[in-house]
């Protein structure tokens, strides 16, 4: 009982999220002028970060997430971007059927 509580409370907070995801992303497509904001940064702790969001995805759709990083020279990178470039790809990744 109390995994499907969990379960139902990692739903519920995926579909907020997702629907925040989508209000933001039309909000920076309606922006005019994108800023640059691109710093020197390592891509593993921004895919670190994102790793929990990801796992609690996979659980609820009865899959199994690891993660397998290697060294990674810092990078040019706009965190927000990146950040949500590997969301999107991990989150789509969990859609496809096995």
């Amino acid at each position: 009982m109390e995994r499907n509580l969990s379960l139902q409370y990692v739903d519920l907070i995926m579909t907020e999220l997702d629907r925040a995801n989508s209000i933001i992303t039309e909000f920076l497509n309606l922006a005019r002028k994108k800023a640059n904001d691109k710093t020197l940064q390592q891509l593993n702790d921004i895919v670190e970060a994102l790793f929990p969001l990801i796992q609690a995805e996979a659980l609820l759709t009865d899959k199994y997430v690891s993660l397998e990083l290697e060294e990674c020279p810092e990078l040019y990178l706009d965190e927000k971007e990146i950040h949500q470039l590997i969301l999107n790809l991990a989150l789509n990744g969990l859609m496809v059927p096995f």
